[in-house]
């Protein structure tokens, strides 16, 4: 189904709805959410990527933040709670969130031009120390990973080539346990801005 956006200026005022593909083709500015799972594990924060399905229109099968997806015309940064219990089976209310700040992001590729402004939170979740406990949505997700903050600053500033991600994979027969190496050109692509609010959540700066 092709769900109704709100349409936005640069300065993200609202100035209308459209549908999201014509959001797409156009190029004109949407709102996002964005939340980052993390749990202290050994003394060590991790965080908890997710591996977008290969069907995907944007950004298929690329490692990207724990859960996201768009907000739909007329809904609050917030609201966005609806996306964690439809993509990871997470129920919580919108106190528990810790709101980062709003990111910008463009992204444009085989037709689709992506503008958008992305509300980003963070939520501690049990569920990061095992994965198994999530209850994906299979068409939405391929994987969940865990990442040291350490290990993954380290990477999008370039310091390190490579990571190495433990997690698992969703096929038809369940989870498989996982272990792979990642590159930054295997992690869809988020401006310095938007991770520097992680990073100052975290005290890595």
């Amino acid at each position: 189904m092709d769900e109704l956006l709100d349409v936005l200026d640069e300065q993200m005022n609202r100035i209308g709805t459209a549908p999201r593909s014509q959001v797409h083709e156009a190029g004109w500015w949407h709102q996002t959410f964005h939340c980052w799972l993390y749990d202290c594990i050994a003394g060590e924060d991790m965080l908890l990527l997710q591996r977008r399905h290969p069907s995907k229109d944007t950004n298929p099968g690329k490692w990207d933040v724990s859960c996201a997806g768009h907000l739909a015309a007329g809904e609050l940064p917030e609201d966005g709670v609806r996306e964690l219990q439809e993509e990871l089976g997470v129920a919580i209310s919108p106190s528990q969130l810790v709101k980062l700040g709003v990111a910008r992001h463009h992204f444009r590729k085989n037709g689709v031009i992506d503008n958008e402004f992305s509300h980003v939170f963070v939520l501690r979740c049990g569920y990061v120390h095992d994965v198994h406990r999530f209850q994906v949505a299979a068409d939405e997700v391929s994987g969940l990973y865990r990442i040291a903050v350490n290990s993954f600053k380290e990477l999008v500033d370039g310091k390190s080539q490579s990571a190495v991600l433990e997690g698992a994979q969703w096929t038809d027969e369940g989870w498989t346990h996982d272990v792979c190496e990642v590159q930054m050109v295997d992690l869809v692509h988020r401006e310095p801005d938007y991770y520097r609010l992680l990073w100052q959540y975290f005290h890595v700066l």
